[in-house]
């Protein structure tokens, strides 16, 4: 049986891209399509497609308020297709909160012509999107963000508790969380970051496949939500414990000794793949690596 798709979009132009992408696929098929968030709904309960595509700006309903409803009522996991500017990223990451399985980014603008070049980015997602399990544990109730945010303030307005160093460790008194995300993975995130407390012995890592524009913002939105800080890498910063460090946007994130145990980001490689750059950020921490979490190992490069 083939996956059936729902596209919304304002533009005539994107839902004729969208389709031929989507139908070029043999496991794929344009259930149909709709031009405005009241339409997408509509179908989206008439047809009750398996994945939902759906943009940001539409007039009557935005895709924001229709995301929000489709969520509520259990209809089916949510792709949306955004812009690649300041403004789409933080509207995208306000809408992978409220329950969007993930994003696609539009190459060229709000209107794209260029959308084959994210053909096998948006095929793969809504793939992804349309295994069992994925819509249920969408629609499952999340900490409330702003609950997430009252937290924050709170634990930011008491001094971390003091740090001692591991017995038998490398002397630097604190340990690292590595965390490669892909398909799904910031839904995934703004589910689990904003649990973890202010005075986590530990520094964390995010690797993610990401368009570098959309960094800050999603830096931003996690450094907001969450009681830890969070901030995107530059080259020759201090790690300490209690920060989240997201890579930078086409760069691989990689980790230096500094003076004796002392640990800095330091310069990497062009950005290849999420698989790549998590297995680099592996190697750096050290060769009892874990899944989520790991002793603080390092090279002594």
């Amino acid at each position: 049986m083939p996956i059936n798709v729902l596209i919304c979009d304002d533009s005539a132009l994107m839902r004729r891209n969208l389709s031929r992408i989507i139908e070029a696929d043999s496991g794929l098929r344009v259930a149909g399509t709709a031009r405005d968030g009241q339409d997408a709904l509509d179908k989206a309960r008439e047809l009750r497609p398996d994945v939902i595509t759906m943009d940001i700006n539409m007039p009557v309903i935005d895709g924001i308020t229709a995301l929000q409803i489709i969520v509520q009522e259990g209809i089916a996991p949510v792709i949306m297709v955004s812009s690649l500017t300041q403004e789409g990223a933080a509207t995208t990451f306000q809408a992978m909160a409220l329950g969007a399985f993930d994003y696609v980014p539009k190459p060229g603008g709000t209107v794209s012509v260029r959308m084959e070049s994210a053909a096998h980015e948006l095929v793969s997602k809504i793939r992804a999107a349309a295994k069992p399990g994925t819509l249920k544990r969408l629609t499952k109730k999340s900490r409330p963000l702003e609950r997430c945010q009252k937290t924050r303030t709170a634990s930011r307005s008491t001094p971390p508790a003091s740090r001692t160093a591991p017995s038998g460790g490398a002397g630097l008194g604190y340990k690292a969380v590595a965390m490669g995300i892909s398909t799904g993975g910031p839904k995934t995130l703004f589910d689990v970051l904003p649990l973890l407390p202010r005075d986590l012995n530990a520094a964390v890592f995010l690797v993610q496949h990401m368009p570098g524009k959309f960094i800050p913002s999603f830096a931003k939105r996690i450094d907001d939500h969450c009681s830890m800080r969070c901030v995107e890498v530059a080259a020759g910063m201090d790690i300490e414990p209690g920060v989240i460090y997201i890579g930078t946007g086409g760069y691989h994130l990689t980790l230096y000794k500094k003076y004796g145990v002392d640990l800095q980001v330091g310069g990497s490689d062009q950005w290849t793949n999420i698989l790549s750059g998590v297995d680099l950020i592996r190697k750096r921490l050290g060769k009892q690596a874990y899944a989520l979490g790991m002793p603080l190992v390092t090279d002594s490069r």
